[in-house]
């Protein structure tokens, strides 16, 4: 098992460095590359070498997102209408991690419209470690391929942690808030 933890300019050559050699498994922090065609080439060589590459995208491994994703395949409150997402941080800190949770519980996203926040003044915040004064958050309206909508809200203003979704269902609502700390069905 190899893990990049470097900076998103050594990425590709790390990671294709790996392949070729006797790594099974790669995990890459995110973002995956410094360009698409950077993260097709890294994602190409580890199909042809047959090795996983892992992002570090960790909510899906997480109890309650799993959960989550359980309870939409059983279908109990019927098909996803629409997702809410709230989230703080930045794009690259925090908004990467929900677009990630967007395509894992609402399946693909096949269409996005979306702004970013103008504000020169991103403050870093006491939860993270890991932020840049250069990462926007963006807002976005989503559409999924099975025809469910999605809205995403971000904000790099607020001086605490957001990291909330909202899924509405035909029959109910299922309420991931704190991180994934609380669930709420009703």
């Amino acid at each position: 098992i190899i893990s990049v933890c470097t900076h998103e300019n050594t990425h590709s050559k790390i990671v294709l460095s790996a392949v070729k050699n006797k790594a099974k498994i790669i995990l890459c922090e995110k973002p995956i590359a410094k360009s698409i065609p950077e993260a097709k080439k890294m994602l190409r060589a580890c199909q042809h070498y047959k090795k996983k590459l892992l992002i570090n995208h960790t909510r899906s491994w997480h109890n309650s997102f799993l959960f989550a994703k359980k309870f939409i395949k059983s279908n109990k409150f019927g098909k996803i209408i629409s997702m809410n997402g709230s989230y703080t941080s930045g794009l690259e800190v925090m908004g990467t991690h929900m677009i990630d949770m967007f395509r894992f519980l609402g399946g693909d996203i096949i269409n996005a419209y979306g702004i970013f926040e103008k504000n020169k003044n991103i403050t870093k915040l006491p939860y993270s470690e890991n932020y840049s004064p250069k990462d926007p958050s963006y807002s976005s309206i989503i559409l999924f391929k099975n025809n469910s909508t999605g809205f995403l809200k971000g904000t790099s203003k607020k001086k605490y942690f957001v990291f909330d979704i909202d899924i509405s269902f035909e029959g109910g609502n299922l309420n991931i808030k704190n991180n994934g700390k609380t669930l709420i069905m009703n």
